[in-house]
């Protein structure tokens, strides 16, 4: 015991001297500790800072063989245009991916005058954000395209040459009828033509060849269209946009093509962009090209349709569809347009058997976000992984509440904003995307409230509806409110007219725009959704960016520019954002996820 108590009374006085120590000694000290903590960091931040000098030369010696990797393939003579373009295009992706900016392609001066864009402040519709500006020394329009297209009768021919006068006077219009027809503005060529005998007719530089519209007004973007085809390195073949056929449905139409195995494999989507485009191996018309490309490549007997798919397939140069240039036609986008005999035809001179439109994934086996321990929490989640697939249930679950509104109550919406940019990119919800945005008309709002009859039905229904308010944000009494469900919300954004309806050619107003958000899931949106979307986001938007939440902006209205995605927390996951690409959506389309 006695030893116990002498240990005891050495520690307390060990204790005691220390902190006396402590007490007498605590200035000097903590100045020490701190000196020396300032040195470990100034050590450490010397460290970190040679690492990212390091990883800034490592950076540009990657930009710098990317560039010289592009130049080497400009030399290369060996090279076909469209292979050389691809390879361009591939480089200028991996550039931005190291820190790179889209300069890779060059540039030549073009045929029209550059544009210029203005910023995303032309709201709500943002159709008005792009301008051609002023230069010297370019042709008209009339004096650079001729315009084809088919003879549908004297009076629906007589309103659309009218259409296509009061945007584009005294441009050149040509169609397959008889002499006899008289439709004042309208030349008559042989019926039936061949390419070539079509060609021959034609003392203009370029050909838009587009013998399914039936209304026609400024959202054709000629000068568009002709700028992208004419001022770059790059061997673009023809220039297309995107379609709104009779009932609605909008669609871009670019395809890739696969030539294997004697079949011949057209699937819709784009694995690069340039100026906004997507870069495709071929579209259905409308579609603008070179009358000289016609001239020097001859073929006798194919009809036009089958002469642009025999280009295609023969690799003449790569296509562009622009999402933002907008044709009114009847039947709309379709991967080929070609009658029966001329595809035989080519089925012969190419060597395929069996055509395939169409790929979609046959699960064997499917599991549940609940059974797998899965949940959507989209704003979270969003930030470093693609969203698992409840998500993406729960977002069309949303979709087909609304339709059910639209249809019984006449309640009228248009998605906008990054859920039209998902269905103008993917035509599916993106899977890094944090909620969804929808235009209502403020006319509606009381039947959108719980009390209302829309409101009842939405609730039932099991969703969350909060957050009503009078205003749309900065909109005075327009109404706002959201719409919750499992794990996903909705902004519900009122408008006090009639959303983008009025803005649709006369006689069109009464038919929105319908986009694809899903396999046979068809939404009404704003009435040209590319020219919104390249308005609301600007230059490089075919490109993914994270939601602004986690992209380091302060808001939505910010310029989003492509970059890398951001770190994942776990490397090992298979859904890290990092592990994929930052251009296409071959992957992402509606009949491939989910």
């Amino acid at each position: 015991m006695k030893l116990i108590l002498m240990f005891w009374r050495f520690l307390k006085n060990i204790y005691l001297s220390f902190f006396s120590f402590l007490k007498y000694y605590w200035s000097p000290l903590a100045i020490v500790l701190l000196t020396c903590f300032s040195l470990f960091q100034y050590l450490e931040n010397g460290k970190l800072n040679n690492v990212l000098v390091a990883k800034d030369k490592e950076r540009a010696q990657v930009l710098q063989e990317i560039h010289h990797s592009a130049d080497r393939i400009r030399q290369d003579i060996l090279l076909s245009g469209y292979d050389r373009s691809k390879s361009l295009l591939k480089l200028e992706s991996a550039g931005i991916l190291v820190g790179g900016t889209r300069n890779m392609i060059e540039k030549r001066e073009g045929d029209v005058c550059p544009e210029h864009y203005k910023g995303n402040q032309d709201w709500p519709f943002q159709f008005t954000s792009w301008e051609t500006q002023i230069c010297d020394n370019k042709f008209k329009i009339d004096e650079l395209v001729t315009i084809y297209i088919n003879y549908i009768g004297p009076i629906n021919t007589g309103n659309l040459v009218q259409q296509i006068h009061s945007v584009y006077p005294g441009i050149r219009i040509i169609a397959d009828c008889s002499k006899d027809e008289t439709v004042y503005g309208l030349d008559c060529v042989d019926e039936e033509p061949t390419i070539d005998t079509l060609a021959q007719t034609i003392s203009t530089k370029y050909l838009l060849y587009a013998p399914d519209i039936e209304h026609f007004n400024s959202w054709a973007n000629l000068h568009r269209s002709i700028r992208v085809l004419s001022d770059s390195e790059l061997a673009v073949f023809g220039v297309g946009g995107s379609s709104r056929n009779r009932t609605g449905h909008w669609s871009t139409g670019c395809t890739q093509i696969n030539l294997q195995y004697y079949r011949l494999q057209m699937l819709e989507g784009y694995e690069a962009e340039y100026e906004d485009c997507m870069v495709c191996d071929y579209t259905g018309g409308p579609v603008l090209i070179r009358v000289e490309d016609i001239l020097t490549n001859p073929s006798n007997v194919l009809d036009p349709a089958a002469y642009l798919l025999d280009s295609a397939l023969r690799k003449r140069g790569i296509w562009l569809v622009c999402p933002d240039i907008l044709y009114f036609t009847r039947q709309g986008k379709r991967e080929f347009d070609v009658n029966g005999d001329n595809l035989r035809l080519l089925a012969s001179k190419h060597n395929f058997q069996g055509l395939v439109t169409s790929r979609s994934y046959k699960y064997e086996t499917e599991y549940t976000c609940e059974e797998l321990g899965l949940y959507c929490d989209a704003e979270s989640q969003a930030a470093e992984i693609l969203v698992p697939w409840c998500c993406i249930e729960a977002f069309r679950g949303v979709f087909h509440a609304l339709e059910f509104i639209r249809d019984k109550y006449g309640i009228y919406y248009e998605i906008e904003s990054g859920t039209l940019l998902g269905a103008v990119k993917l035509g599916n919800f993106i899977p890094w995307d944090i909620d969804l945005d929808i235009g209502f008309r403020t006319q509606d709002f009381s039947l959108l409230q719980p009390g209302g009859r829309a409101g009842k039905y939405l609730l039932s229904q099991g969703f969350n509806l909060n957050r009503y308010s009078e205003d749309n944000y900065s909109k005075k009494g327009a109404g706002f409110f959201n719409i919750q469900n499992k794990g996903l919300n909705t902004e519900m954004l009122g408008d006090q007219n009639n959303l983008s309806l009025n803005s649709l050619p006369p006689g069109l107003s009464s038919i929105p725009t319908l986009v694809q958000v899903g396999p046979d899931l068809w939404v009404p949106t704003i009435s040209n959704p590319g020219l919104h979307i390249r308005g609301r986001y600007g230059p490089g938007y075919l490109y993914h960016v994270q939601s602004w939440r986690h992209a380091g902006l302060d808001s939505a209205f910010q310029s989003y520019s492509p970059v890398n995605w951001q770190p994942c927390s776990d490397s090992s996951n298979q859904a890290c954002l990092i592990n994929y690409p930052i251009i296409g959506n071959m992957e992402l389309r509606p009949s491939m996820y989910p």
